[in-house]
């Protein structure tokens, strides 16, 4: 793991706030495509009914890291939805497998997250930011410009599973 965010993690009174998709879970929609072409609601339920939806599986190393460091602390999921049949297939999704996370926030658009960010920065006056995109997270470190309170990472600092198994080793 990154050693700057295993630092950050130290203190349980940072929050720690991840992206849904391709963080906490695999972002695919079919077997051989990663989106769904037309994303109306019809064809978004659609797709669901027809359980062509099942590579929203969960990221095994994100389980094992909010197991870890999610208890004692501030949890958010702050993802992407299109609609509400998105919104109540994606918060079901994070309830049941990730037990950690206290609360749920969707975004429309990189501005709704970064207002919510900045929310969180009034109330806490710092955060920790995990998402899969290096594109919206350079665009919100560049907005924030606060690199002492907001702490953005890309999911490759977390390599959890590395970690993971140099700890099962020395036990």
């Amino acid at each position: 793991m990154n050693l700057y965010l295993k630092e950050l993690l130290k203190n349980p009174n940072i929050p720690l706030v991840c992206d849904y998709d391709g963080t906490l879970f695999e972002g695919r929609w079919f077997t051989r495509q990663i989106s769904l072409f037309d994303m109306t609601e019809s064809k978004l339920k659609e797709a669901i009914e027809n359980e062509e939806c099942l590579y929203y599986e969960p990221v095994n190393f994100m389980q094992n890291f909010l197991q870890q460091y999610g208890w004692g602390r501030q949890t958010y999921v702050l993802g992407y939805i299109h609609c509400d049949i998105d919104l109540k297939y994606k918060t079901g999704q994070v309830r049941e497998y990730y037990p950690t996370i206290g609360r749920i926030i969707w975004a429309k658009t990189i501005d709704d997250k970064i207002m919510q960010l900045q929310a969180m920065l009034k109330q806490y006056g710092e955060f920790i930011y995990i998402d899969d995109s290096l594109d919206d997270l350079m665009y919100m470190e560049g907005i924030f410009k606060n690199p002492n309170s907001c702490h953005f990472f890309h999911i490759s600092s977390v390599n959890y599973v590395k970690d993971y198994l140099i700890l099962r080793r020395e036990v």
